[in-house]
């Protein structure tokens, strides 16, 4: 079998290997990995859970191809399946309330293990029950992908308290950006704005509000929009230090301000950190997601609640991983996914 292996920053190398043979595992046939931003960081820079060498990809879905004899009540081989990609203890403080994206056990496919950009991968048959969803019959395997973005994004939406916001502002016009409005303008009865300060993301019939940052009136605009009231929610989805102080300065007072994506290094003003506290903004942190929201997520593609066509996935093979992550970059497409 074919992977593609991270040896060293910037240094991706297809390598034929064994195929799995474990008995008492669950091998999956790989039928697409999504290319996520932590990918990406991961390829440029390195990532605080990765060690090389290392596969990527943790947006998975795939066949199930051998089932040990002690799922085959659960599964059976041709299954097809997503993958959650965490493997959690399930019995500490955090899994036992159900945020086990907390767990301090948890190992994640892509970072402590090796991800989906290979053509055939295991689970433990002990996890296999906790991290794998079937994909519901009408909905194709390459779309099911984007359970995971779409489980991190109902993740975010559910500590806000999305659904009882009345002015809802989503910093960053990406895929991530993009699966929030949609989550947002289903799910809430709020006005949903989309900003971003790369104008040709935000030149779409898709959004009904948007808003350039990089016009020197977006905040009399955004007045506007929001009838003087401001945005009582802020989700901040995209890497820029200066989304969270725009987030705080824009954010309506009481308000709440998710802290969706990590940022990078930069020194950010204290004085701006100091207009939580005078305008008692609160901040909610939100890490990855769950297993359950991995499995809601699919019942909302299956439903069509969220567009996945409006996500203008391009296809890539393994072969070309560094050409999907250098259009991801030069942001000439939104989203990309790898056909195994």
């Amino acid at each position: 079998m074919k992977k593609l292996v991270l040896e060293d920053l910037e240094k991706l190398v297809v390598v034929n290997c064994e195929k799995p043979k474990q008995k008492n595992d669950v091998i999956i046939k790989v039928s697409y990995c999504g290319v996520c931003g932590a990918d990406m960081k991961s390829y440029r820079k390195g990532h605080r859970d990765l060690f090389y060498p290392r596969v990527l990809g943790h947006e998975i879905t795939g066949e199930i191809e051998y089932v040990p004899a002690e799922l085959k009540e659960d599964f059976k081989v041709g299954d097809r399946v997503q993958i959650f990609p965490g493997n959690y203890c399930n019995n500490c403080r955090y899994c036992d309330v159900g945020k086990e994206n907390l767990c301090d056990s948890m190992e994640i496919l892509g970072f402590h293990k090796d991800g989906g950009m290979q053509e055939f991968i295991e689970i433990k048959g002990a996890s296999a029950k906790k991290v794998l969803n079937k994909i519901p019959d009408g909905l194709s395997p390459d779309i099911a992908t984007f359970a995971e973005p779409v489980a991190c994004a109902i993740n975010i939406q559910e500590k806000v308290s999305i659904k009882g916001a009345e002015n809802i502002l989503i910093l960053g016009a990406g895929r991530l950006g993009m699966i929030n409005y949609f989550l947002a303008e289903k799910s809430s009865h709020g006005s949903v704005v989309i900003a971003d300060v790369y104008s040709p993301r935000l030149s779409t019939a898709i959004y009904k509000k948007t808003l350039d940052l990089s016009q020197d009136d977006a905040d009399s605009i955004l007045n506007e929009i929001t009838c003087g009231k401001g945005p009582d929610v802020v989700l901040i989805c995209n890497s820029s230090p200066q989304s969270l102080v725009d987030a705080i300065r824009l954010c309506s007072k009481g308000g709440k301000i998710g802290y969706f994506s990590g940022l990078h290094k930069d020194e950010i003003d204290t004085k701006i950190l100091n207009e939580l506290h005078y305008k008692e903004i609160q901040l909610f942190g939100s890490y990855g997601c769950t297993f359950k929201g991995n499995s809601v997520a699919l019942e909302l593609l299956d439903s069509g609640m969220i567009p996945f066509e409006k996500l203008m996935a391009e296809t890539y093979s393994l072969n070309d991983v560094e050409k999907a992550i250098f259009a991801l970059e030069e942001k000439s497409v939104m989203s990309a996914i790898i056909k195994l």
